[in-house]
């Protein structure tokens, strides 16, 4: 898709997102899919302490 640059939600004090959506097709079930994509996120740098609605690498 395109991206789209969005003000936060609720805590307006952080950057601009960069929002965007993926379409893909895999033989997954939804939890495995779900487990590959934590997996992606924690290799680029994401931490699970993170705050809630904060700002974050990829999401």
């Amino acid at each position: 898709s395109k991206i789209y640059k969005t003000k936060p939600w609720g805590n307006g004090n952080q950057p601009d997102f960069l929002n965007m959506a993926l379409e893909i097709v895999c033989n997954y079930k939804p939890i495995g899919l779900l487990h590959i994509l934590k997996k992606i996120e924690s290799s680029m740098g994401r931490k699970k302490t993170e705050r809630r609605w904060g700002p974050r690498i990829i999401d």
